[in-house]
Order: C-alpha cells, then sequence, then structure tokens
C-alpha cells in the first residue's frame, strides 16, 4: 500500500477495513487504522471510524476497540453499536450492556440495532428486570416498537429469561412474524423443557407457510429426542431431506444423530452420520457418545481412533465420552493413553469437566490413589469435581474417607448439593455411622433439599436403614411429601431385615390399595414377605398377581418358588418351578436350598443331578445346600465326593460356610478325629463356627477329649463365647467329671464379669 493510502477516498478506506474484518487481518487492519488518524479520516468521517472500531471489536480486539471509540471526536449510535456487538460476539453481554448504559448517559440515542443487542444482552445475563425496563421505554418511541429485529429480540428475551407468558405475549402481539421470531419463541419453549409445546408451535408455524430452517430443525430435533418421540422425528427427518440441509447445514446433521440416539434408534443414528459429507469433531463426538450412551463401549473408542485417523482432533466433549468408555470397560492402558494425550494439551486442568470425567474413569478401573492423584492435581475444584470423589470412595466401600473428604470439602466453603448428600448419606449407611446421619438429616431438612428431591430421601432411607434404626426410618417416610416404588422398596427390605415380615407384607398391601406402581424388587419383597408371613391363602393370591409377569422376569420367578418353600408348600414350589420359561443357577438354587431347608434330601440329590445333566453349572451357594442335605442324611462319602467336585471341576474355592457343613458332615456321624484333621488342614485361622460344630458333635458322641481341645481353640479365637462355656459344661456333666464341669461354669462366670457382662 505504502504512500498511495493517503490518496484513497474516505469509503475506500472503510471497505478496506471491513474486508480485514472478515479476513480477521489484523495487521493490515491496524496499518490502515494508523494511516487514516495520520491523515485525520479517523475523526472526521464516522464511517472510517465505526468501521475501524468494529474490525477491532469483530477481531476480539475489545479494549483497543473501546479506546478508540471514546477517542472518536464524532460518533453516533452505528459506532457504539459496532463495540456492543462486540463485546455479544466475544460473550462478554455484561460488558454490552454497561457500553449501552454509557451510550444512553451520552445522550446518544440508540437505533434498532442499538435496542436489538441490549436485549440480547440482557436474555443472556437473564436480566429481566432491565430487559422490562427497556421494553417499557420502547413502548413509548413507535419506530422502536413496530420494528421486526426489536420484536424479536424481546420474544428471544423473554424466553431466555424463562417468562415464556410474556415472550407468547409478545409474540401474539407482534403485526408480522418472521422465522426468526418463531425460532425464539420455539428455542425458548425448549429451554424450559416444553417439548410438546415446542412441537405444537413447529407445526402451527409451518401452517402459517413459514419456511423452517437450520435453527428450528436442530430445536424440534432436540425436542423429539427428550420425548423419546421417534416417529415425529422421523418425519421431521423426511422434511430435512426434502430440503437438502444435511448438505449445507453440518449442525442439523449433529442434531439428528443425537435425536435418533436419545430415541434408542442407533442404526439410524450411524446411517446419518455415514450420510454425511463433512464431518467435525461435533459429528464424530455426538456418534461417540450414542455408542457410550447405549453401553457399547467398544465401538466408541472404535470410532474414536477412526475419528483421529481421518485428522479430526478430538475435543473435550469427545474426551468425556471415551473416557467414561474406558471406565466400563477397564481398558487401563488405553485410559491411560488418553490421559497422557489429555496431559500433553493441557486440557484437564483447565476443563473440569474432563478432569472429573478422569476422576470417574480411575474410580471404575479401581484406581482410588490415581483419581485422588488426578483430584489434587485440578487447580479450582467445583461441586462436581467434589462429588466425583467421594462417589469414588463409596462405590468402593470407603465410607469413612468419603466422610473425611466431605470434611474437607466444607473446610473449603463449598457448598454440597444434593448428589453430595445422596453419597454421604450412603457413606453412613456403609460404616453405620448413626450420629453422623443424624446431623446430615437435619441439614437437608434445613435447607430444603429432603423435601424436595426424592434421591437424597431415599439415600437417607437406606442409610437409616442400614445403620438398623428402623423407627427413624419410617419416621422419615412419613414426612416425605412424595414417595416412589424406591422409597417404599427401601422401608420393605428394612423391615424383612429386621425379621418383621408382617409390617413387610402390609407396606406390600397398603401400595396395592393406593395403586403404587410395583417393580421386580418390590414384588420379590412382597413374596419374601408372604412366604414369611406363612399364609397358603396369600401365597396363591400373590401368586395369581405375579404370574402375567413370569414370562419376563427371572428374579420374581425365583423369589416365587422360594416363597412356596417358605410356607411349606413343595408341591407348588414344585409345580412354580417346571413352569418357568426360563430357569438361571439361582432358580435351580432356590429348589434346591427350600428342600433341604425341609429335609427332603434325597430330593436335593436328585434335583442336583438333573441340573447338572441340563448343562448348568451349579455356583458356591448350590453345593452349600447339597453338603447340608449330605449332612442330615449322613452320607460322608457322598459329601466328600461332592466337596471334591466343587473344587476340583468347578473350581469353586470354600468358603467357611462349607467347611464347617464338612465338619458337621464328619461329626454326625462319629468321625471326631476325622473332623479336628479336616479343621487343622483346611486352613491356617480356621473360623470359630468349625471349632463350635465340632464341641457340638463331642458332647452327642461324649468324646471329652476332642471336646476340650475344640473349647480351647474356641476361646482363643473369642474367650467370652458363651456357648462353648454351655457345651463344654454339659460334656463333662455328661461324663461325670462334676469338678472340671464346675470349674468350666466359673470360668463362664469370670470371662462375663471381665467384658462388664
Amino acid at each position: 500500500m505504502g504512500e498511495n493510502l493517503s490518496q484513497l477516498y474516505p469509503y475506500t478506506y472503510a471497505s478496506l477495513l471491513k474486508s480485514c474484518t472478515k479476513l480477521k487481518d489484523i495487521e493490515i487492519g491496524s496499518r490502515l487504522h494508523k494511516k487514516t488518524n495520520e491523515i485525520g479520516l479517523l475523526k472526521s468521517n464516522p464511517y472510517v471510524g465505526t468501521a475501524a472500531i468494529d474490525m477491532y471489536a469483530k477481531c476480539g480486539m475489545l479494549a483497543q476497540a473501546k479506546e478508540l471509540l471514546h477517542e472518536l471526536q464524532v460518533y453516533d449510535s452505528v459506532s457504539w453499536n459496532a463495540l456492543i456487538s462486540g463485546y455479544l460476539q466475544n460473550d462478554h453481554s455484561g460488558e454490552a450492556f454497561s457500553c449501552f448504559d454509557m451510550m444512553l448517559q451520552r445522550s446518544v440515542l440508540p437505533n434498532a440495532s442499538t435496542v436489538t443487542n441490549a436485549l440480547k444482552a440482557c436474555g443472556n445475563l437473564q436480566a429481566i428486570n432491565k430487559g422490562r425496563q427497556l421494553h417499557s421505554q420502547m413502548i413509548n418511541s413507535s419506530s422502536l416498537e413496530s420494528s421486526q429485529f426489536v420484536g424479536n429480540a424481546l420474544v428471544d428475551m423473554y424466553s431466555r429469561c424463562g417468562m415464556l407468558e410474556s415472550a407468547r405475549e409478545v409474540f401474539q402481539s407482534l403485526p408480522a412474524r418472521n422465522i426468526v421470531t418463531w425460532n425464539a419463541l420455539i428455542s425458548g419453549l425448549i429451554r424450559e423443557g416444553c417439548y410438546q409445546e415446542a412441537l405444537k408451535t413447529f407445526r402451527l408455524m409451518q401452517s402459517g407457510d413459514i419456511c423452517p430452517d437450520g435453527v428450528t430443525f436442530t430445536c424440534v430435533l432436540k425436542a423429539c429426542g427428550c420425548l423419546r418421540a421417534s416417529e415425529e422425528g422421523k418425519n421431521i427427518h423426511n422434511e430435512i431431506d426434502k430440503l437438502r440441509l444435511l448438505r449445507t447445514d453440518q449442525i442439523v446433521g449433529n442434531s439428528l444423530i443425537d435425536m435418533y440416539s436419545k430415541c434408542e434408534m442407533l442404526p439410524e443414528a450411524q446411517e446419518v452420520f455415514d450420510s454425511l459429507q463433512i464431518r467435525d469433531v461435533v459429528s464424530w463426538s455426538t456418534l461417540i457418545g450414542a455408542y457410550v450412551q447405549h453401553e457399547h463401549y467398544k465401538e466408541a473408542l472404535l470410532y474414536y481412533e477412526k475419528m483421529q485417523l481421518q485428522g479430526v482432533p478430538p475435543n473435550e466433549v469427545t474426551y468425556v465420552h471415551v473416557l467414561k468408555a474406558c471406565g466400563f470397560l477397564c481398558a487401563i492402558r488405553k485410559g491411560q493413553e488418553i490421559h497422557d494425550e489429555i496431559d500433553k494439551k493441557g486440557i484437564w486442568k483447565a476443563n473440569q469437566v474432563v478432569g472429573n470425567a478422569l476422576i470417574d474413569m480411575y474410580s471404575k478401573l479401581g484406581l482410588l490413589q490415581r483419581a485422588q492423584e488426578v483430584f489434587e492435581a485440578i487447580p479450582s475444584s467445583n461441586v462436581v469435581t467434589w462429588n466425583t470423589l467421594i462417589s469414588c470412595y463409596v462405590e468402593h466401600g470407603f465410607g469413612n474417607e468419603a466422610l473425611n473428604l466431605f470434611k474437607q470439602m466444607q473446610g473449603r466453603h463449598i457448598p454440597p448439593n444434593e448428589v453430595t448428600y445422596a453419597c454421604i448419606f450412603k457413606a453412613c449407611g456403609l460404616v453405620r455411622a448413626l450420629y453422623e446421619g443424624q446431623v446430615f438429616h437435619a441439614e437437608v431438612d434445613n435447607n430444603g433439599i429432603l423435601q424436595n428431591n426424592l434421591v437424597v430421601g431415599n439415600a437417607l432411607l437406606d442409610m437409616y436403614i442400614k445403620c438398623r434404626d428402623l423407627m427413624q426410618a419410617q419416621e422419615a417416610f412419613n414426612k416425605f411429601l412424595h414417595h416412589d416404588t424406591i422409597s417404599w422398596n427401601i422401608l420393605i427390605a428394612g423391615y424383612l431385615q429386621d425379621e418383621n415380615a408382617e409390617e413387610a407384607f402390609s407396606l406390600c398391601e397398603l401400595m396395592l390399595s393406593q395403586s403404587i406402581p410395583m417393580d421386580a424388587t418390590t414384588i420379590t419383597g412382597c413374596l419374601k414377605a408372604c412366604g414369611i408371613v406363612g399364609s397358603t391363602e396369600k401365597c396363591k393370591i400373590w401368586h395369581c398377581r405375579v404370574h402375567g409377569l413370569l414370562n419376563t422376569n427371572q428374579l420374581i420367578g425365583n423369589a416365587l418358588v422360594d416363597m412356596y418353600f417358605k410356607c411349606g408348600m413343595l408341591s407348588n414350589a414344585q409345580k412354580a418351578f417346571e413352569l418357568l420359561p426360563t430357569r438361571n443357577i439361582v432358580t435351580w438354587t432356590t429348589l434346591i436350598t427350600g428342600y433341604a431347608q425341609l429335609g427332603e434330601d434325597a430330593a436335593v440329590m436328585c434335583i442336583f443331578e438333573r441340573m447338572r445333566e441340563e448343562g448348568v453349572r451349579p455356583n458356591s451357594v448350590t453345593f452349600l445346600s447339597i453338603l447340608s442335605a449330605c449332612c442330615n442324611s449322613g452320607l460322608v462319602d457322598q459329601g466328600k465326593l461332592y466337596f471334591r467336585a466343587m473344587n476340583e471341576d468347578y473350581n469353586i474355592i470354600p468358603t467357611f460356610e462349607h467347611d464347617v457343613c464338612m465338619v458337621d458332615l464328619f461329626g454326625r456321624v462319629g468321625q471326631l478325629e476325622r473332623a479336628i484333621i479336616y479343621i487343622c488342614e483346611s486352613s491356617p485361622h480356621p473360623h470359630i463356627m468349625m471349632w463350635l460344630t465340632l464341641l457340638g458333635a463331642c458332647r452327642k458322641w461324649g468324646n471329652v477329649i476332642i471336646g476340650k481341645q475344640a473349647f480351647e481353640q474356641t476361646l482363643l479365637l473369642d474367650s467370652k463365647e458363651t456357648s462353648a462355656y454351655l457345651c463344654m459344661y454339659n460334656i463333662y456333666m455328661d461324663a461325670g467329671m462334676f469338678a472340671d464341669a464346675k470349674e468350666v461354669d466359673a470360668m463362664r462366670i469370670r470371662a462375663k464379669c471381665s467384658y462388664g457382662g
């Protein structure tokens, strides 16, 4: 350009500045600004000055734009509009409105563009009072009130502030409505969750011969996804295809993928993705997110790899999705690779959402130390970050650590939210911290969270149940304004845990009378309660109630078989078992255990063999029932064979319950020496129940020597075990060893006194 710049006309300079704005060429733009200032055009020609302000504002150099505006000797609303618009484009709505206020103070009259921008700033800030004040001022200005742009901005402002009724009133009062007007109202309805009304408004718009654009379709596709309105979504897809919008509007394509994903139509989402001519990071992230949402984690990681191979760099949203996939797949190596990649880009320390996703991934991988390290490295943790780590400890059963973390959170003055309290109540339940739970109960009572959030309420109920305080659980339940199925399930389970089946059954009947929906957990609880109560008539009634669900839910079928056994109705239990459409190991084990508990040992053996013939693999509980049956029948050799099969054929590691069964098996037939050998060989630290079982067998067979050995070993494990003293006392008494019996009784009294009993 050189010296020839001085010979250019003012409007040529303005045009050149506008070109620099479009090209974002701040270097040449600054040279033009300098030259126009030197030759006096900048201050003498508002057109040139405004172009320079606009250039700086649109290039994100807002301080320079503001400084230039105040340097100008002559400026009008257009110059101010350039700066206000720049603030808005750079997401500085507060500064935009302050600039508007300053403009009014300088007695510069706003035009329609100024007011439109000011209303947009109010909407972004949700500054409803300022917005209403502007609206009131406009009513007195006929030129502004009649502007289509201002009318659209008013609808949008009220919509963004959640004032839908006011938005509708302005909308109805407008003499003319274009696509922008309709979009403002529809998007407002979407933001407020009024999805049905948004779709209704969309159809009303079309009936008025207004052609929807990309913004409209993006809004209504979101409504379809949130409503799971797949048919409506497909119809809208057809309309988009007719307008050939997918060729030109990537945002609409991405919205279609998201809509189909939310409607659980993954093949259709994939088809839309494949049809897109250009796929940006949002397209890839939306598809990857769809696969994660539907638990297709391997596919999510596959598309993550494809995305990178095609040269599309992932963004924060992509990383959140793939970290979640790694967590669920237990893909430690891949998760660490992605963490390293994020580290190199410096993303997660600046982006809390990605940092939270990293903590969550390491939690799912069971790497709590790594989760803690990520947490500590995040510069500014918000409540979500704290919640993520607290829930991490809770999920892995570390209740005390979760409670300590919560105390640290409070020490840093980070206010807990509903998620925090739900996690903390779980932590209290884990460690039976009843007092702390009561303190937190008072907090959520005082701050109103408890009355408005059932998740917190249910967590509170569960905490009281786990702390064995059924009375407080019932009191809390009674105070809830609303209950859901989960609330009832927790309380029913609490009464069953407390062995109060009558009250649990009463709650089941109350649910029925109040037409409260029951899920599989409710029904299995009701069947269990019914079985314990032992009413054969009620068992049959409940069987009729759940009959239609037996084809779809195995849990209910298993509970039905168990219910009949608890009532001693063997033939009904067997019949229910035979009529079940599918049977898993739990079903077979329920049948075997039922017969074992009722002493039908021959039936137990028969059913076990039938189960194996049908190719069902027994589990630990199945073998426990089999060994119990062998004990009852005195089938030592058969029991030994089953025990060996459990170890060698099915690779099931014996628990102490299996070991106790084997000791009982030998003890019942008088093989006490074999029993003591088994105890010593089974474990370096035998369970106390093994010695107590042997002690009981010694009393049956009058074996003082082995009985004394079992007694001594029991006391080494628990010197205050009353049943051991009583059993040994009786062994000595039966053997006529009265002095020894007296000494054992004295030992019992001393042990009782030493423990404050």
